[in-house]
């Protein structure tokens, strides 16, 4: 999976103005994007399977 996506994280504290403009009201929150374009959110903890197969049902 490693060569079909780029995984960032982003610090909400240290620049909280990034996490109002893009209605993050929950850490952690993952957005997904596809060619650019976001696809889909993922709000909350969960585990690895759940977070794989978010990931798997958009390559």
């Amino acid at each position: 999976m490693a060569d079909k996506i780029v995984i960032a994280n982003h610090d909400v504290d240290s620049q909280p103005n990034f996490a109002t403009s893009n209605a993050i009201r929950s850490i952690p929150t993952l957005f997904l994007y596809k060619d650019g374009s976001h696809v889909d959110t993922l709000v909350g903890g969960t585990d690895q399977s759940n977070i794989e197969a978010f990931i798997n049902k958009h390559l």
